[in-house]
Formats: structure tokens, C-alpha cells, sequence
């Protein structure tokens, strides 16, 4: 019977369908949290993942933990930004759902709308003070995701809050280098832009392209972030490029 109440809630909230869902509700007597799909998940995460504000809303006055994760570490908040509902990722932050839970591989929820490309859920989690420097799994950030997978506006907004460019994953990739298949120009002009903004001229931005003999960019970690300054390279002793033999 519990299984019964618990299909025809979901199916209720994939209709979206608030009034169905609350005569359901009536009749349990547990907590809302009690009755889990098999991996865990609860009607909250559903109805998150779903986007249904309302019932997001029903759910939360009912008890429901905004906080409560399933078997993949994961919560309500991050499968809304996963999915693109910035309307449900606020909610649920309002009622205080934590910024920095990370699922089984080490992403949370800003890792997962990087990814994913959801600008607007990006920008709600960056107001909040999500931490734009967290990486997953392989040592993959959000600005990495941003990079590689093309989505150059949250690669901008991700700088202006503080990622840090010259960040790698596990092999030494920094987001220029991830991005240069993908468009280099407008992850340039995206990282030229931040550094516009903090005061820097524009001769000081350093693409490695322009500093590397044949484009060895693999040789180039350092310089692959695309933001060490002429002034930094002459302090340090470098002449064109942070590898000697470039």
C-alpha cells in the first residue's frame, strides 16, 4: 500500500497535479520523508528535479528535509540545479538548504549547473556564496565544466566571483586549455574581461598562444590559465614563456 501512495504521488507530481498530490498526502501517516523511491530519493527531490515550484512548496510545509540526501549523496537542491529550475533552487535555499553538499563524486550543486550550462541557477548559487573553486571528481571545478563543455557566460560569471583560472584537474589542465578546442576566443574575452575589470591593462593579459613557440600549449601549464602578467613573468626571470625550452 505504502508503494501504491507512493507511485501515484509521483505520478502526481510529474502532472504537477498539487491538488492530487495533497489528498495523497492526507492519507500518509509517516513523515514525507518516509517513503523513499529505490534509491533513496525523496518526494522532495522529485518534485525539485521536476520543477514544480508548488509542490516543492507543499512538501517543505509538510515537514519535508530540504537537507535529507539519498543513497548518491544527493539532495533536492542539487537535482533542481542539475535540471535548471532556478525558481525551485532559490526556494529551497530560502527554507535553508545547505550550498556545499556534495553527491558521491564530489559535485555540488554549482558543479552540476556549470556542467550543464543553467546560467541563471549558476548566478542564484554565486549570489549565495557557493564556493566556485570546489572540484570532483578527476579534480574537476566548475569553471573546468564551464570551460570545456562551451558555456562561456557562466565561465564569466564563475571568474568574477573568484574561480581561480590557473586551476587544474588531475592531468594539469587548466580551463584555457580545456576550452581551446571549444572556442578560445570567447573564453579569452571572458577572462580578459575579469581582468579588465580588476584593474589590470589589456598588454598585460597573456595568451599563451601569442607566447608559445608553435603552440606548444602542452608544455605551457602555467601559462595555459591565460592571465600571468608580463610584470609577473620578468619578476620571475621568465622571457616568453614559463617553460624554458618553449
Amino acid at each position: 500500500m505504502a508503494a501504491l501512495g507512493l507511485q501515484n504521488l509521483y505520478s502526481s507530481i510529474v502532472k504537477g497535479d498539487l491538488s492530487k498530490a495533497r489528498l495523497i498526502l492526507d492519507t500518509w501517516v509517516e513523515s514525507v520523508d518516509d517513503q523513499t523511491d529505490l534509491n533513496g530519493g525523496t518526494p522532495l527531490m522529485f518534485a525539485s528535479e521536476k520543477g514544480h515550484l508548488h509542490i516543492v512548496r507543499e512538501l517543505v510545509f509538510r515537514g519535508a528535509d530540504v537537507n535529507k540526501t539519498d543513497w548518491d549523496s544527493w539532495t533536492a537542491l542539487i537535482y533542481a540545479a542539475k535540471e535548471g529550475h532556478p525558481d525551485v533552487v532559490q526556494e529551497l535555499l530560502d527554507r535553508g538548504a545547505h550550498l556545499e553538499t556534495r553527491d558521491m563524486g564530489g559535485w555540488t550543486a554549482l558543479v552540476w549547473a556549470s556542467y550543464k550550462g543553467n546560467v541563471e541557477v549558476v548566478k542564484i548559487l554565486l549570489n549565495k556564496g557557493a564556493n566556485s573553486n570546489i572540484k570532483g571528481e578527476h579534480h574537476m571545478s566548475s569553471l573546468l565544466w564551464a570551460s570545456g563543455r562551451g558555456h562561456w557566460e557562466i565561465v564569466k560569471l564563475l571568474l568574477v566571483k573568484g574561480a581561480k583560472s590557473t586551476s587544474a584537474d588531475k592531468y594539469g589542465t587548466t580551463a584555457l586549455r580545456v576550452g581551446l578546442q571549444e572556442g578560445i576566443q570567447e573564453v579569452r574575452a571572458s577572462l580578459a574581461a575579469v581582468w579588465s575589470e580588476r584593474g589590470y591593462s589589456r598588454d598585460e593579459f597573456v595568451d599563451p598562444s601569442d607566447r608559445c613557440h608553435e603552440g606548444k600549449l602542452r608544455e605551457c601549464s602555467q601559462a595555459s590559465a591565460g592571465v600571468l602578467t608580463q610584470r609577473k613573468r620578468r619578476r620571475q626571470g621568465w622571457s616568453h614563456c614559463p617553460v624554458h625550452h618553449c
